[in-house]
């Protein structure tokens, strides 16, 4: 009896409370849209007339494009504990890959500081300035937003009793690409491998030690992880010997994208290597943070495995510097940007897998951005 009691109860704050969230989804709504073109005599457009745009930068030299959106943005509720948030963008024109794109559609509900968000959504790099910044070396601004379920928390939580100097924030996401077309596309006619129907995972942690209210250093710290997994590949070599597979099943599960040494790829041989399509970064900031002017100090050091990831063979060499000026309101200049990007030592230039002949393995030679299955892929 007494079950039967508190369920209709349960019930009724349940919908007491939808109806007062729905009641204001719906205020605070923007929208518009916006044309850009560009021309040139070259045979490309400028590299910054393409670069940090999402995947919507092409490179012919002559292009035209249009998009239209609708957004709310969550922290639009930010006195309540549930924020709810939607977006829609579409983008079309000539020059570009396609003709016609859903560039943004997501749902975003927050309760307190974790936010659950489903759908394609532009996200800015991590602790650099969106508009002035090269972007990130492992999550990039320079391909199309990749549909997935994300669990994160958006902004810095402030661990209690710490006055607020203690902070730190996360995010854990699996997503599925939508390149198969145009990888089919791209290598057309030739043996060159592409993959189909693979996924998407990434996760990252950022620590923050300090409180700019009670002193103006503030150090922030943190590493973000992505993996591509599981699908098809077309034209995988064979380590085993004979000619490459025209149709492979590729490895690789929600579990060994989460924890790299889990596994290995279907076709490693016998030196086997983690599941997947593997990369990270390091981050570290110190900013400086005045009344009206401010300084920051930021790296980002990208890996591929171990051997960077873990310094195994000495201080990193290979990473991206930078320094960002916020000036005094002014009517000329408010923003200063510089950047440094290191890509030449890649761990040396020797990789050597352990054998009985020759114990002594060596991880080098990282090759950047490349992998033996997942050659091409549409970015993160």
């Amino acid at each position: 009896m007494r079950i039967r009691l508190i369920l209709p109860v349960i019930l009724c704050i349940l919908v007491a409370t939808a109806n007062a969230q729905v009641s204001h989804i719906f205020e605070d709504v923007q929208y518009g849209g916006s044309v850009r073109g560009t021309a040139g005599a070259g045979d490309n457009a400028p590299f910054w007339f393409t670069s940090n745009k999402y995947g919507l930068g092409a490179i012919d030299n002559f292009t035209v494009l249009g998009r239209a959106y609708l957004k709310r943005d969550a922290e639009a509720d930010s006195l309540r504990f549930w924020r709810i948030g939607y977006g829609i963008d579409l983008a079309g024109g000539y020059g570009l890959q396609s003709y016609f794109n859903i560039q943004q559609a997501y749902l975003d509900v927050q309760w307190k500081m974790l936010r659950l968000s489903i759908g394609q959504k532009e996200r800015a790099s991590e602790l650099k300035n969106a508009e002035l910044s090269t972007g990130g070396l492992t999550l990039g601004m320079n391909a199309r937003p990749i549909p997935q379920v994300r669990i994160e928390m958006p902004d810095f939580w402030a661990i209690p009793g710490t006055r607020g100097i203690f902070s730190f924030k996360a995010h854990l996401a699996y997503g599925r690409y939508m390149d198969n077309k145009w990888q089919r596309d791209f290598t057309a006619g030739t043996e060159n491998l592409y993959t189909q129907n693979s996924w998407f995972h990434s996760k990252a942690l950022f620590i923050r030690l300090g409180n700019h209210e009670l002193f103006p250093l503030e150090f922030t710290g943190g590493i973000e992880m992505a993996c591509q997994f599981g699908g098809k590949g077309f034209n995988v070599m064979d380590y085993e010997g004979g000619a490459p597979k025209s149709d492979v099943k590729l490895g690789g599960t929600v579990w060994t994208a989460l924890i790299p040494g889990l596994g290995g790829d279907i076709n490693d041989g016998a030196f086997t290597n983690a599941a997947g399509n593997h990369i990270g970064s390091w981050h570290a900031r110190l900013d400086w943070k005045a009344r009206n002017w401010s300084l920051g100090l930021y790296m980002e050091h990208m890996f591929e495995d171990q051997s960077q990831m873990f310094m195994q063979y000495g201080f990193w060499k290979d990473m991206l510097l930078g320094v960002e000026v916020n000036l005094p309101k002014n009517p000329f200049l408010s923003t200063i940007v510089y950047e440094h990007n290191g890509t030449m030592h890649q761990s040396g230039p020797i990789y050597h897998d352990a054998t009985p002949e020759n114990t002594q393995q060596i991880s080098a030679a990282d090759s950047y951005y490349n992998n033996h299955v997942y050659l091409v892929c549409d970015g993160g």
